[in-house]
């Protein structure tokens, strides 16, 4: 489920960890709430020519022209200055009279998810013991919380490999999934998109999935025939889409700004959602130090 968005009629409100005005910078240059950022869905210039189809063309035109811009809009402000938000962070997000433009931020928002706590890249698990393996990532997640202000609840590391030996470890520190996948080194994923990891009597479900380049048009050619394919292979058809902030296709933007108001090739999950509450694998996978 999305995170909840909730009224609140008191911006000096305890709860909020920091309210973001959505409004065009000349709204906000006109007068703010102290303390609030500007993140504005529409440019002093969009939002005149929003205006002018609205009364020129129609209500409809403005709105499909409207919602394209709000959304890439949206989109460079959360791959930018939100890129370091955690996920227990609470905003206020505000804009003036109807509430369009903040309710379209807040519901993008709502649908964000991430995955961390590895440990660090240059940290090499092969000569390690295994009691210091599980104080290495012990201390990672520790980090990782007290960085962030919450607990991660997927494992992902960017770098470097996660032996599925240490998949106990990771179930007791509270995660509900893991991506065991070195996306710098090109491996840790396999042939089916979601399997069991087990270590002893103790399962996760892992994301392992191979990576798909977002930043790529090339990469969406084929995407609907993959994932058909792992459907009638038996598989959980799954694309995980990857790319630096700001890096990103024509083609992953057209797939997103669609999926925003209708299923398109499936469904965008939150990570912790898409383990929690997707497809649960029956099949078993490993992951290896090498």
């Amino acid at each position: 489920m999305p995170a909840p968005i909730t009224t609140v009629t008191d911006w000096r409100d305890p709860r909020i960890d920091e309210i973001i005005d959505v409004r065009s910078p000349a709204e906000f240059a006109d007068d703010h709430i102290p303390g609030a950022i500007n993140l504005p869905v529409f440019s002093n210039e969009q939002r005149a020519e929003i205006g002018t189809m609205y009364k020129q063309d129609s209500a409809f035109a403005a709105r499909r022209a409207g919602a394209a811009l709000v959304s890439a809009n949206i989109a460079a402000h959360i791959h930018t200055k939100l890129a370091d938000r955690p996920e227990g962070w609470r905003p206020l997000i505000h804009c003036w009279r109807g509430g369009q433009r903040s309710r379209a931020f807040a519901h993008i928002c709502g649908e964000i998810g991430w995955a961390g706590g590895g440990p660090a890249t240059s940290v090499c698990l092969d000569a390690m013991t295994f009691a210091q393996a599980e104080a290495v990532f012990q201390d990672a997640f520790n980090s990782t919380r007290e960085a962030l202000g919450s607990a991660p609840q997927v494992y992902g590391r960017f770098a470097g490999a996660t032996p599925s030996d240490l998949t106990a470890t990771l179930a007791r520190l509270g995660y509900c999934g893991m991506i065991p996948i070195d996306f710098a080194g090109g491996s840790g994923f396999g042939d089916e998109a979601k399997v069991i990891m087990q270590a002893g009597t103790t399962q996760l479900e892992a994301l392992t999935a191979k990576p798909i380049d977002a930043a790529r048009d090339a990469s969406f050619l084929n995407l609907g025939t993959r994932l058909g394919e792992a459907i009638d292979s038996g598989e959980i058809a799954t694309g995980l889409l990857a790319h630096w902030p700001g890096e990103i296709c024509e083609a992953f933007e057209d797939l997103r700004r669609v999926a925003g108001w209708s299923l398109c090739l499936g469904r965008f999950w939150k990570l912790a959602d898409y383990f929690r509450e997707g497809e649960h694998p029956y099949h078993h996978g490993t992951a290896t130090t090498s």
